[in-house]
């Protein structure tokens, strides 16, 4: 057995050990883990899993892996992950090993620690809580751009790295977004981080995102081929957690920093242009969008612009020690929640693990403590020639008793299903999937047969 220790801001010391079991004359194919939390030198479990690792690949090939091999493999790629989290190996007195420590501060001097993260909005809040925040005139609506986040960090000297939120170095992804703020552009201040969105166009459709995606994912090089040929990417400031070595989000309330961004770097980047006209032209850097306004208002002009939605935050509310962590996993603080109009429709659901296929999914079983429930349901919905077309899984929005008599229940059935958004093949995307699917409830009163979607 393996240990690991994680020092948590507010919860205090929390473990997590790992280990492997089997049969004594058998090589180890099951990998369980425990976690919970340590006071006083005393654990208190919050849960377990135990999960058998099959063999991987065709057998006689190179890319074939024992059970047990593959359980080895599965061991030490969750140990790295929790490394990376931020989590210490302890021996038997649950001290570090190797003097082990984790770093609890950003030093200005050093690269930005891998188990740093930002926090990140909500992804819904209750509705009678903001009509609450609405009518106290305490919410301030701001554009979500649909992207992905770069993190820029001026070091003590000065230098400009830039960072993905999962922090893996982009810093020679944009040269343009390198130029704007070092030396030799605007000159942020030192010991400072930016929080940006990196978007495509308008930054508002799922092509956009992909078209983003496609860019951070790639090598260097390649990023600067890309947009070489499809145009650099743009830059939206919305969060400046950090601003010459002041943690700004720990003193200022969410409307003081939102307007602080705004009023400052407007001005500043419709002025800046990039000298390197050859590949980036126009304006490539804006400031955070702020929006007054009642709730029926905003959801009508996102419509109107085609925004993917709003991050909302409480005015008056402060980020305090939720701005950033050393957890390895973002905070969701309550004063910060996206809003997006919520849609909707009915789909044929199936359950049968064992009798899908690739061609017909559905469904699968869950894991961890849903190992023996259901885990996910395939949704279809009918073309106009009355094909059966996939759309996706779906497993959000169910609850423990629904996972367990689903295992009997007599599919196919009709769920309605919410969901922010949808996407087609026939528009240029991979799959005809849904984003953020949850089941809201089953509908007896329909039938598969109405299940119609004429865009399939």
């Amino acid at each position: 057995m393996r240990e690991f220790r994680q020092q948590h801001g507010r919860a205090g010391e929390r473990y997590w050990s790992i280990w492997f079991e089997g049969e004594p004359d058998q090589a180890p194919d099951i990998v369980a883990s425990a976690w919970g939390g340590v006071k006083e030198g005393k654990r208190t479990e919050h849960g377990k899993t135990k999960d058998k690792i099959g063999p991987k690949g065709k057998a006689g090939t190179k890319a074939y892996m024992s059970g047990s091999d593959n359980a080895a493999f599965e061991m030490d790629r969750a140990i790295r992950k929790k490394i990376e989290e931020g989590y210490v190996e302890v021996g038997l007195d649950g001290r570090p090993l190797l003097g082990g420590a984790v770093v609890k501060v950003i030093d200005h001097g050093l690269p930005l620690p891998k188990h740093l993260c930002f926090s990140k909005p909500r992804n819904n809040m209750g509705a009678e809580a903001i009509q609450r925040l609405e009518e106290a005139g305490d919410l301030l609506f701001t554009r979500k751009m649909n992207g992905m986040m770069v993190i820029a960090h001026i070091d003590a000297r000065g230098v400009v790295y830039l960072y993905s939120r999962r922090m893996e170095t982009l810093t020679y992804h944009f040269p343009h977004l390198l130029r704007a703020l070092g030396p030799t552009g605007m000159s942020l201040p030192p010991s400072s981080v930016l929080l940006f969105e990196a978007f495509s166009k308008d930054g508002n459709t799922r092509r956009d995102l992909l078209e983003v995606q496609s860019i951070m994912r790639s090598l260097p090089n390649r990023a600067k081929e890309l947009q070489d040929e499809r145009g650099y990417l743009k830059f939206y400031l919305f969060r400046i957690p950090i601003w010459k070595g002041v943690d700004l989000e720990k003193q200022n309330s969410c409307e003081n920093q939102c307007y602080l961004i705004e009023n400052t770097f407007t001005d500043r980047f419709i002025e800046w242009r990039d000298e390197d006209t050859k590949h980036v032209k126009g304006q490539f850097l804006y400031p955070i969008e702020n929006y007054d306004g009642a709730i029926p208002d905003a959801l009508a002009e996102a419509e109107a612009e085609g925004y993917e939605g709003w991050v909302c935050y409480q005015r008056s509310a402060i980020m305090g020690d939720y701005s950033y962590s050393f957890h390895g996993k973002p905070d969701r603080p309550a004063c910060c929640f996206k809003m997006k109009a919520v849609q909707e429709d009915d789909f044929i659901c199936y359950w049968s693990p064992i009798g899908g296929s690739k061609k017909h999914p559905e469904g699968s079983w869950g894991t961890g403590k849903n190992s023996s429930r259901v885990g996910t349901l395939s949704l279809y919905q009918l073309n106009p020639k009355s094909e059966e077309v996939y759309v996706c899984e779906v497993g959000s929005g169910l609850s423990d008793t629904q996972r367990d008599d689903l295992r009997t229940a007599n599919f196919p059935l009709v769920a309605q299903v919410l969901f922010e958004d949808r996407f087609y093949i026939s528009d240029g995307d991979k799959s005809n999937s849904l984003s953020l699917p949850r089941i809201s409830q089953f509908r007896e009163d329909k039938k598969p047969s109405e299940c119609i979607n004429d865009s399939l």
